[in-house]
């Protein structure tokens, strides 16, 4: 698992190019996060941690995501964050 802070914001290209075919999870919570490859990102709405998750990009990276974790989420369309 990797957390990538808001602060990396300007660099996640070049983080989700090194990380390309590795099984490594990336979770973050800047805007545009999952959008731009992250595969989990942490969103506050009516002061509670939402999740949204990235589908595609987890199966990019060989990765499943569990389905307790997938029910109280909003999966991703392509492009969407």
């Amino acid at each position: 698992v990797l957390f990538i802070s808001r602060s990396e914001r300007e660099k996640l290209e070049l983080i989700f190019a090194n990380l390309k075919s590795r099984n490594i999870l990336t979770v973050g919570d800047a805007v545009g996060f999952a959008q731009r490859g992250g595969m989990i990102r942490f969103v506050t709405e009516k002061n509670k941690i939402r999740l949204r998750i990235n589908l595609e990009a987890a199966k990019a990276a060989g990765l499943t995501i569990s389905s307790k974790l997938l029910r109280p989420a909003a999966i991703l369309a392509p492009g969407e964050d």
